[in-house]
């Protein structure tokens, strides 16, 4: 039996993308939306795939998503960011990951982000793999501070897939 997950994403006037990234992820089992307050359309579409829509002032991309984790209420999170999208190929290996999960495996996964540059995927010039912890047990660690680039710091393992 697969474990329940819960996908976080914040978003500040993110109308163009946001509809994408949510459909993307509507097969999870509960997405949380923390807007800063958009002054678009970003809201309402949202409101679409979710109830759970909370609004804050922008504090930092690490504040925004801390706060999402904390409203989540799954023992796996997954952060996407408004201008991303799950693959096929990607949901398949997160629907294993959660259907496998051991006590004693690991507490958070790498994933390889693909990096586009006017609608193509750059693969070289160490572009990709771009890997970034997004899959992770709720309640193992939290986002630091640094902006824009910020860190999950956590305490157990962490794995990459595809493994490398």
């Amino acid at each position: 039996m697969r474990k329940p997950i819960s996908c976080a994403i914040v978003v500040c006037n993110e109308e163009r993308n946001v509809r994408d990234c949510l459909e993307s992820a509507k097969w999870m089992d509960e997405i949380i939306v923390v807007d800063a307050f958009s002054q678009d359309k970003t809201v309402q579409i949202c409101r679409e795939y979710t109830p759970r829509i909370y609004q804050r002032p922008w504090n930092g991309f690490g504040e925004q998503k801390n706060y999402a984790i904390d409203h989540a209420t799954c023992g796996w999170v997954f952060i996407l960011d408004a201008d991303e999208r799950i693959s096929a190929e990607l949901r398949e290996e997160i629907e294993r990951i959660l259907s496998s999960d051991a006590p004693d495996g690991p507490v958070a996964y790498y994933l390889p982000r693909r990096n586009y540059y006017y609608g193509k995927w750059i693969r070289w010039a160490g572009c990709y793999p771009d890997y970034q912890l997004r899959l992770f047990r709720k309640g193992v660690g939290r986002l630091n501070d640094e902006e824009p680039h910020n860190r999950f710091v956590f305490e157990g393992t962490a794995a990459y897939w595809p493994a490398h």
